[in-house]
């Protein structure tokens, strides 16, 4: 089991009226990122899994991954293409041992 705290970020808000994008938000984001090709059905069930991990998780506690399930989050994260470039998503990623 991994451990991260989910942090705030002083990011703009993913949507309009929203606060700043936690770590979990930024997990969530990197989970919609298509990887090549598209999204096989074993490859929705392994990003829900990361998605149901995080529902419940607020700013300040603790995001708890199952070590397969951080392995494929580490994998996510290091794929995702980016708008802009920031070291607060250097932070989160450095985070998950990126």
């Amino acid at each position: 089991m991994k451990e991260i705290t989910n942090r705030t970020t002083s990011l703009p808000p993913l949507k309009a009226g929203e606060s700043p994008p936690t770590y979990a938000d930024l997990l969530r984001t990197s989970l919609d990122f298509p990887p090549p090709g598209g999204f096989t059905l074993e490859e929705m069930r392994k990003r829900c899994r990361i998605d149901n991990a995080l529902a419940n998780v607020k700013p300040g506690e603790t995001i708890k991954l199952e070590d397969a399930d951080y392995a494929v989050a580490q994998e996510i994260i290091r794929a995702a293409r980016w708008n802009g470039r920031s070291s607060e998503v250097l932070a989160f990623a450095e985070a998950f041992g990126l």
